[in-house]
């Protein structure tokens, strides 16, 4: 029994090479979905005091971040985006499709988002990382600015307030994640790209 055991563990430490993992790329390739919009429901502030961050506070997009690349066929958010922008009380920040290979932590690159505000193209700036660690997981740090007439919150007498979302999450694949804020939210949806077998 023990040459049995001994066998299969020779067997499997040749398959797979120290350091890689058992999945194939294909197998952690994904269609990565990202959905931002502000809100225009101020009952969801209650009487709670949010963060409003002035513009020396903001994390600096990070240097290392690249572009959605390359961009794929509008997934399951694009409908949810169409019915979001249908009700007013809702504005599409961004929606962006790509795919991506979910890597190793150390190896993941962040990937810059912004808006489509050509008025405003810093209304909403930000990355997202996905990486495998045991699990999937998604970072994502976004800052939406908007402009107000409340100067005594504004940034600096600039007239603009910077929200925030900083977050780091395990994620599944085939759901919809939701990261929110009282001002603004974000969609995330992971899909695994098939082989076609």
């Amino acid at each position: 029994m023990s040459r049995i055991i001994t066998a299969l563990l020779l067997i499997v430490a040749t398959a797979i090479p120290p350091g890689v993992s058992a999945a194939t790329d294909k197998e952690n390739t994904y269609n990565v979905e990202v959905l931002v919009f502000a809100t225009r429901l101020p009952q969801l502030e209650g009487n709670e005091l949010w963060t409003r961050e002035t513009a020396d506070e903001v994390a600096p997009d990070s240097t290392d971040a690249q572009a959605p690349s390359p961009v794929a066929p509008p997934g399951i958010l694009a409908a949810a985006a169409n019915d979001l922008a249908k009700d007013g009380r809702f504005r599409i920040l961004a929606y962006y499709s790509w795919i991506q290979t979910a890597d190793a932590k150390s190896a993941s690159k962040p990937i810059r988002l912004s808006g489509t505000n050509a008025k405003n193209p810093d209304e909403l700036t930000g990355t997202l990382r996905l990486y495998l660690s045991r699990y999937l997981h998604l970072d994502l740090n976004l800052n939406y600015t908007e402009k107000t007439s409340d100067a005594g919150v504004s940034n600096a007498g600039t007239g603009m307030i910077t929200y925030r979302i900083d977050e780091q999450r395990r994620v599944k694949s085939q759901e919809t994640h939701y990261f929110d804020h009282p001002k603004f939210g974000a969609l995330i949806r992971l899909t695994p790209v098939t082989t076609g077998k």
